[in-house]
């Protein structure tokens, strides 16, 4: 398992995560960046994911700040034009998860 970096929207009928091209028509939400965890249920020492620069995809790598310290949360991006990118990583509450619904207009799941 490769873990990923995903940029998921909360969507509150549906009670968890959705890409926001999944969400509805003319509905707005905040976007976080979701960090899987490997199969152990720990953070990995390091993510690829890609970003755009002046309309170009490049892959950028996340890593663990404190590499001896597997229990760690910060990590950082570090980027050749940029300069670095500091992150720490948060649990999510495990409620939340993706799960793609269809919802009507009038608010109700399918």
């Amino acid at each position: 398992m490769n873990p990923q970096i995903l940029y998921l929207s909360f969507f509150p009928l549906g009670n968890g995560f959705l890409f926001p091209n999944e969400l509805p028509k003319d509905y707005y939400a905040p976007g976080l960046f979701i960090a899987e965890q490997d199969p152990s249920g720990s953070l990995p020492y390091a993510y690829s994911f890609d970003a755009m620069d002046a309309g170009r995809r490049s892959t950028l790598k996340l890593f663990r700040q404190d590499e001896a310290d597997p229990e760690a949360n910060l990590y950082v991006v570090r980027t050749e034009h940029y300069g670095a990118f500091w992150f720490s990583l948060e649990p999510v509450n495990p409620e939340y998860r993706y799960g793609f619904v269809t919802v009507t207009h009038s608010g109700q799941r399918n």
